[in-house]
C-alpha cells in the first residue's frame, strides 16, 4: 500500500513539481498537502453534508496543495451551483462545482493576472468567472507572499520574452521563437498561467 509520502511524491511528480491551486514550485521544506478536492469528512457550505467519503480511493480527488491553500484556506470548503451528491449514488456530474479542478479546468479561462509593468498590485489575480471568483477568494490566492512570488516569476518571465523576440528580429528565426515560447510555457514553469498573461501583455503592448 503506498504511504502518504509517497503519495505526496506522486502527485508532485504528476503537477510537474508544483502545487495544484495556487501553481508555485514545491520546496523539500514546505513539502505540502495532499489535498481531497471533494473533502471526505464534511462540507463548509452544507453542515448536514458527511463529506464525500466514497471518493476516498478515487484518484482525481487527490491533488498535492500548499499548507497556506489548504489548510487556513480551503480546509471543507466546497461550493457548488448545482445539486450536491450525498452518495456513490448521486451524479457528480450534476454538482457543478465552484472551485477550479487542476485536472479538469483551464486556469486561463477562470483567472486573469494582473502584469509586472502595472502601477497597481502588479502579480494579483482577479477571477474571470464565477468559479474564479469563489477559486480566488477561497483558496486565498490573492494573498501578499504568494503574489510576490508570483511576481518574481513574471518579471523573470517577461524578461526571457524580451530575449527571445529581440533575437527573432535580428535572425528572422520564427521556428527558434517557437521553440523558446514552448519552453517558456512548459508544464513544469511555476505559476505557469500568470507567466501566460505576463506574455500575452507584452506581445500586445
Amino acid at each position: 500500500m503506498i504511504n502518504g509520502v509517497e503519495s505526496k511524491i506522486y502527485l508532485i511528480d504528476l503537477f510537474h513539481g508544483k502545487y495544484g491551486y495556487c501553481e508555485a514550485r514545491f520546496t523539500p521544506t514546505s513539502f505540502g498537502d495532499v489535498e481531497h478536492y471533494r473533502p471526505k469528512g464534511g462540507v463548509s457550505e452544507d453542515a448536514a453534508h458527511t463529506g464525500y467519503h466514497w471518493l476516498a480511493y478515487e484518484p482525481t480527488n487527490y491533488l498535492p496543495a500548499c499548507q497556506l491553500c489548504n489548510e487556513p484556506a480551503k480546509r471543507d470548503h466546497f461550493p457548488i451551483a448545482g445539486i450536491r451528491a450525498h452518495s456513490a449514488a448521486d451524479p457528480l456530474d450534476a454538482e457543478d462545482p465552484l472551485l477550479i479542478n487542476p485536472y479538469y479546468d483551464f486556469y486561463s479561462e477562470h483567472l486573469e493576472f494582473v502584469p509586472s509593468t502595472a502601477k497597481l498590485m502588479p502579480g494579483s489575480v482577479i477571477g474571470k468567472t464565477n468559479k474564479g471568483k469563489y477559486s480566488v477568494a477561497i483558496l486565498e490566492i490573492h494573498r501578499d507572499p504568494i503574489r510576490q512570488d508570483r511576481l518574481q516569476e513574471m518579471v523573470i518571465a517577461r524578461r526571457d520574452i524580451k530575449d527571445a523576440y529581440k533575437k527573432l528580429l535580428d535572425t528572422q528565426d520564427w521556428d527558434e521563437f517557437g521553440q523558446n515560447i514552448i519552453k517558456y510555457l512548459s508544464e513544469d514553469r511555476p505559476f505557469r498561467t500568470a507567466v501566460y498573461y505576463e506574455f500575452r501583455d507584452y506581445l500586445h503592448g
